[in-house]
């Protein structure tokens, strides 16, 4: 079962929303995958006697892969809650790992022995006693769920959020929205309730819901009114921060995923350079200056085209013992153009003509998918040789594959592949 509460939240790790750039460059590859499980229902909301919750379940035989989707300290971020889960295996550790390491308060209602273990244990491996309580009878871990949710005044920002799961979630799911209907949460503060559909996860439940509706035991739009069904993060994230009409200081820690990708090298210790530009696009004011980092990491340029030179000298390799790569995030048109021009300076050999360089393009959710159908009709049209672009980069799904790709890249041993 999955269940998570969180309130007042925000985001650490890279999620697919837009951005102003998207092509990255990465000395000596590190990077941290995202956690992903069973099945979590998670909760997000400010607290009264503590900042905020988030609630996560998931059974250890769970056989779908969430790992590269399920980024609730996102959301933990976003509205800078605690966050409270089932302090559980699964998606509700990865909810609780995820709050911990961008320094959010995290808490939790243990059930001493979970669907799917065989044993039963009072105590969690790792958090402090403190910050969860172990509960007898699942109902009381719902009643804390549902108290951490419910909003005390306007400023509080909470959110439940349904991750994929089993029998667990789904009673969590319902009582949740039985309570919605019934106005016994959000009767005067709203309360907003996600339904996570990674890969489709709920589409035949909703499809069942849809005929219930048809065999008129539930009224016409009315489970729909109740949730706001995502396909991806950065719906989610999106449909937050319209809701709670952040303002874009609230909404983004910087412009995009490059702020994401600064942000995350900065945690793991890792040195890095960028090089900016005066005024991002979407952006209404023009800044010589990074709100954070020290001057002397950063150029400032005038010209884009200065900062894609920038990015393709910083990605040649000098030696062989050099390891570099670049990564190509989800991105709009600045993105685009960085993409094509690395990819035309491969083809041309103007990178990699010594020693070749690693280009690769992650397509979360299918993102990129309709690029590289067009590019496939290239072929088709015979304005792109058979084969040619596919040869020149690399499409990944997800980072366990990005990183599994560079592994063998660089031919990397066992003691360096599990850094």
């Amino acid at each position: 079962m999955g269940f998570s509460v969180l309130g007042s939240f925000g985001c650490s790790h890279v999620l697919v929303r837009n951005s102003c750039h998207g092509s990255v460059k990465f000395q000596a590859l590190s990077g941290k995958e995202r956690f992903g499980g069973g099945s979590d229902f998670v909760s997000f909301s400010k607290l009264k006697t503590w900042t905020g919750r988030a609630l996560a379940c998931n059974k250890s035989e769970f056989v779908v892969d969430f790992e590269d989707r399920t980024s609730q300290h996102e959301i933990a971020n976003l509205l800078d809650c605690t966050t409270w889960s089932g302090a559980g295996p699964g998606l509700m550790d990865a909810v609780t790992k995820g709050a911990l390491e961008v320094g959010k308060p995290v808490g939790g209602f243990k059930i001493g022995k979970e669907a799917g273990e065989w044993t039963a244990s009072n105590f969690h491996p790792y958090l402090p006693s403190e910050t969860y309580l172990t509960c007898r009878f699942f109902s009381a871990r719902k009643h804390g769920l549902v108290d951490a949710a419910v909003r005390s005044s306007s400023s509080e920002r909470t959110a439940v959020v349904a991750l994929p799961g089993g029998i667990g979630t789904l009673d969590e799911m319902f009582e949740i929205l039985a309570l919605i209907q019934l106005e016994r949460i959000g009767s005067a503060l709203p309360v907003p309730f996600l339904v996570m559909n990674y890969d489709s996860f709920y589409t035949k439940l909703l499809d069942f819901l849809g005929n219930c509706e048809d065999w008129g035991t539930v009224s016409k739009g009315e489970v729909a009114s109740l949730w706001k069904i995502c396909d991806n993060n950065s719906e989610a994230l999106s449909y937050l921060a319209e809701f709670y009409d952040l303002p874009p200081s609230d909404r983004w820690a910087g412009p995009g995923l490059m702020d994401a990708v600064t942000k995350g090298a900065l945690e793991a210790g890792k040195p890095l350079g960028g090089f900016k530009i005066g005024k991002e696009a979407g952006e209404w004011t023009t800044s010589n200056y990074h709100p954070y980092l020290p001057s002397k990491t950063y150029l400032t340029c005038r010209f884009f085209s200065a900062r894609k030179h920038g990015l393709v000298d910083a990605a040649i390799r000098s030696s062989c013992s050099e390891r570099t790569a670049v990564v190509a995030l989800p991105g709009g048109i600045g993105t685009l153009d960085e993409m094509l021009e690395i990819l035309a300076l491969i083809q041309l050999e103007r990178i990699g003509s010594a020693h070749p360089v690693p280009f690769l393009v992650m397509n979360y959710d299918s993102f990129y998918t309709k690029l590289l159908d067009f590019l496939g009709d290239c072929e088709d049209w015979g304005i792109v040789s058979k084969g040619e672009v596919t040869s020149l980069w690399r499409i990944c799904n997800n980072n366990s594959e990005a990183l599994s790709y560079l592994t063998e890249f660089y031919e990397l041993p066992r003691s360096d592949k599990s850094k």
